[in-house]
């Protein structure tokens, strides 16, 4: 789910600044876990460790950490 399409003009939105807050503290929170997780593989990765279906859950890994990375370049823009 690409959201980078759903940034609105200035005019048509404001995003309060607590809202904001939220909003930076659960992609904070969100891009941690994603790290930890893309963690724990890269050492099964060096250790050869593989689970058979890393290719998806590192794939997933990736894509968490863009919608989160969109999420907030949408809630920029609409914070003006």
């Amino acid at each position: 789910m690409d959201v980078s399409g759903l940034v609105l003009s200035q005019q048509s939105v404001h995003i309060s600044d607590d809202l904001g807050k939220v909003v930076e503290r659960l992609a904070h929170d969100v891009r941690n876990c994603v790290h930890v997780i893309g963690g724990g593989f890269e050492v099964f990765q060096m250790t050869g460790s593989l689970p058979a279906q890393s290719r998806s859950i590192i794939s997933a890994i990736q894509k968490m950490d863009r919608l989160v990375r969109e999420l907030e370049e949408c809630f920029a823009a609409c914070r003006g």
